[in-house]
C-alpha cells in the first residue's frame, strides 16, 4: 500500500451559533475509517497558501458560507487512516469561526459533505465523530493565551433579577489575533434559556480600541449590567 509524501496539513472550522457548533458529515468511501463520520468542516492547505486563508477557500467551497475566524484553537490532532490504496496522515488545526452577519447559512455544495448540523456540545456523544472533533468542540469553552497573539483586555460583566438570581453575563476581549489584525469579540451567555450568542467586531484601530470597549461597557451598564466581582477581570495596558 502506497503513502503519500509527508503528512497533510488540514484546517477545520468550529463554527458557532447560539451555542452550537456545526457537524458535517464525510462521505469518503476510499477511507473506510473516515467515511459517513462527523468532523468539523474544512480541507486541505495548498502549496503557497496559510490555513486562514485555506480555512475560508474551503468552507466557501465545500458549504457556500462565508466565515470570519476568532481564533485558532489550543489542539492539535494527528490522524493517520489505512485507505484502500494509501494511507494517509493528517495534522489538523481548528479555528473557532463564526458565519459573516447578513450571508447565508453553510449548506453542502460538494459530493464530499453528505449532510450539516447544528449540534449542542452535550449531544457530540450521540454520533459518530472523527478523532479530534471532540477535543476541538471542547476547546471552545476554553480561553487559551496561546490562541492569540496577545489578549490586551478581558472584561466580564454580569446581569442578575430582582431576587439577586445570575439570568446572564456578557464577556469582552480585545485580541491582536495572528493575523496582525485588532478585533473586539464579545459573547452573551444567558442562563434562563441555556443560549450563547457570539459578536466579533474586525479591524478596530488600536488608538480607537480602549474607547470602542469602553462604549461597549456603557451600553450593557445602561442595559442593566455591571462588571463582575470576580478574579477572572483583568486588565492588562494596551
Amino acid at each position: 500500500m502506497g503513502a503519500e509524501k509527508g503528512p497533510l496539513l488540514v484546517v477545520a472550522a468550529a463554527i458557532v451559533k447560539g451555542g452550537k457548533v456545526l457537524l458535517a458529515r464525510r462521505v469518503q468511501p476510499e477511507l473506510p475509517e473516515a467515511h459517513m463520520k462527523w468532523e468539523l468542516p474544512g480541507g486541505k492547505v495548498k502549496f503557497e497558501e496559510g490555513p486562514h486563508e485555506a480555512l475560508i477557500r474551503e468552507i466557501k467551497e465545500e458549504l457556500d458560507a462565508d466565515i470570519r475566524i476568532v481564533r485558532l484553537l489550543p489542539h492539535v490532532q494527528n490522524n493517520i487512516y489505512h485507505g484502500l490504496d494509501r494511507t494517509v496522515h493528517s495534522v489538523v488545526l481548528a479555528f473557532e469561526s463564526v458565519i459573516v452577519r447578513g450571508t447565508k447559512l453553510p449548506s453542502p455544495t460538494e459530493e464530499a459533505i453528505g449532510e450539516v448540523r447544528w449540534v449542542e456540545k452535550d449531544n457530540l456523544s450521540k454520533y459518530d465523530l472523527l478523532p479530534g472533533t471532540k477535543q476541538f468542540v471542547e476547546c471552545l469553552y476554553k480561553t487559551d493565551k496561546a490562541s492569540y497573539s496577545s489578549e490586551n483586555i478581558y472584561i466580564k460583566l454580569e446581569r442578575r433579577s430582582t431576587k439577586g438570581t445570575l439570568t446572564d453575563y456578557c464577556e469582552i476581549r480585545s485580541i491582536y489575533d495572528l493575523w496582525n489584525n485588532f478585533n473586539i469579540l464579545e459573547r452573551h451567555a444567558n442562563l434562563i434559556n441555556h443560549s450563547i450568542r457570539q459578536t466579533v467586531k474586525e479591524g478596530i484601530e488600536k488608538n480607537e480600541m480602549v474607547a470602542e470597549l469602553l462604549r461597549r461597557v456603557r451600553l450593557l451598564v445602561s442595559r442593566g449590567y455591571y462588571i463582575a466581582d470576580s478574579d477572572d477581570l483583568r486588565f492588562c495596558s494596551i
